[in-house]
């Protein structure tokens, strides 16, 4: 395909090269005043409107020809050169962040809104973090130094002040899973900046948003040793936590696979039990859903 695509452009290139020279020798001033018969200037005059008419066809041809040709180019360099496009699009982000007219800050701030704004467009949560959140997550961390960090942990917590004022502060229903699922997909967003401060978090107490922000952490930079304290969260008694440690834990399946098995499943199980034992309630039919699914892939990697 690299070939075929080179080759287009070097046709292209020839045939516009071509029209070029034609219309440069079309419109070549005469250097001397030579006196010529009628009869033989009604032939040149001819022929010059024949070779006119062959430069505007060929003229033509090579736009009509770019027209076509340009989009199959520009996707076959794009199927065939992904990875260099990728890094030059990347390069681009760290210009442009680095400008003196941009702030790292300014940028964030995109990157969250826009994943907020997406996230609002669903009534229930999704069982896995959804593409557009892990590319925005990890173009964040790409920026995210050492010397960023204190400003991660600022905007997380403020992150988890938010989701439990719009618990508080909304009535169930639609409108407020839609809100918090915005602030999970901001949480998400920073999430992979954040891994330096997950135990910060992980250790932070009972608030239910600091425990969302290590499992938003988790969800995206699964750890074996938070495998324990995903089950203790199932002690909680929002529900929007216990799906967001279900969702921990699915994660934790699929990145380890079948090397952890022994650890992850009757961490699942114990889950499981826990959720469906739950007394201020009817038990969260999500989470129960998300762990089944995540016992279910378990036992099919490990056969």
């Amino acid at each position: 395909m690299r070939t075929a695509a080179v080759q287009v452009l070097l046709a292209i290139t020839a045939l516009t090269a071509l029209v070029a020279q034609s219309d440069s020798e079309r419109i070549q001033p005469s250097q001397t005043t030579v006196a010529v018969p009628p009869t033989v200037r009604v032939e040149i005059e001819s022929q010059k409107q024949k070779e006119s008419s062959l430069a505007d066809t060929l003229k033509a041809a090579a736009e009509l020809l770019g027209v076509l040709l340009w989009p199959s180019v520009f996707v076959t360099l794009l199927v065939t050169q992904r990875k260099p496009l990728t890094r030059l699009l990347d390069s681009v982000v760290e210009l442009v962040t680095s400008s003196t007219h941009i702030k790292l800050g300014d940028f964030i701030d995109v990157e969250v809104n826009r994943s907020a704004l997406q996230a609002e467009q669903n009534d229930s949560p999704a069982r896995e973090v959804p593409a557009e959140e892990a590319e925005a997550a990890a173009r964040v961390s790409r920026l995210v130094g050492e010397s960023e960090l204190p400003g991660v942990r600022e905007r997380m917590l403020e992150f988890a002040r938010e989701y439990e004022a719009t618990r508080s502060n909304m009535k169930p229903g639609p409108e407020r899973t839609r809100a918090m699922n915005a602030i999970v997909a901001k949480m998400r967003t920073l999430a992979i900046a954040a891994r330096p401060l997950l135990r910060e978090f992980a250790t932070a107490g009972h608030s239910p948003g600091i425990s969302l922000v290590a499992l938003s952490i988790l969800q995206l930079r699964p750890n074996l040793e938070y495998v324990p304290w995903l089950v203790d969260c199932m002690s909680a008694e929002q529900a929007f936590v216990l799906f967001h440690a279900s969702l921990a834990l699915l994660a934790t399946v699929r990145r380890f696979r079948s090397r952890a098995a022994a650890k992850l499943k009757p961490a699942i199980e114990q889950s499981l039990e826990i959720v469906k034992s739950f007394k201020k309630g009817p038990p969260d039919r999500n989470t129960i859903e998300t762990l089944q699914l995540a016992l279910s892939e378990l036992a099919r990697i490990s056969e």
